[in-house]
């Protein structure tokens, strides 16, 4: 049993050397809704790793003429530790967010959510927000 599809016989990928065509934003008026990306998100967190994810929406934000949220989601501390000081904890991704936004993503939003779940508080925001498109890295052990 093969791991992949062997490729040979499959005709030629097609000519890298052809030429390129441009086109301007209002020729992208006609294009699908998805081609379209105007609402994107970026998901941060304290890891290094989110500054692509910030530099990445950014760029297609220009890109696309759109706009741009910063979504972190924080534990619910209250029930992870109960006594924990969630005030402290807002302060610190509220200051978190702002820096990456200062830092990458000037002019952007930004959006704190509390969830037990990273990945349903995201879903759920998003949701809300009416994102279109959300830019994200993962941690890797």
């Amino acid at each position: 049993m093969a791991l992949r599809a062997p490729t040979v016989g499959l005709g030629s990928p097609g000519r890298l050397d052809g030429r390129m065509s441009t086109s301007s934003c209002a020729q992208l008026s006609g294009l699908p809704l998805m081609a379209r990306l105007t609402h994107i998100a970026a998901a941060i967190d304290s890891l290094l790793a989110c500054n692509d994810a910030a530099v990445l929406a950014t760029a297609i934000t220009r890109a696309m003429g759109g706009d741009l949220l910063l979504v972190s989601i924080e534990p619910e501390l209250p029930l992870v530790v109960p006594g924990a000081d969630w005030r402290r904890m807002r302060r610190a991704i509220t200051a978190m967010l702002t820096k990456t936004r200062d830092s990458f993503a000037p002019g952007a939003r930004e959006a704190v959510d509390s969830d037990l779940s990273s990945a349903r508080g995201i879903k759920r925001a998003l949701g809300q927000q009416h994102r279109e498109l959300i830019s994200m890295t993962r941690a890797r052990p």
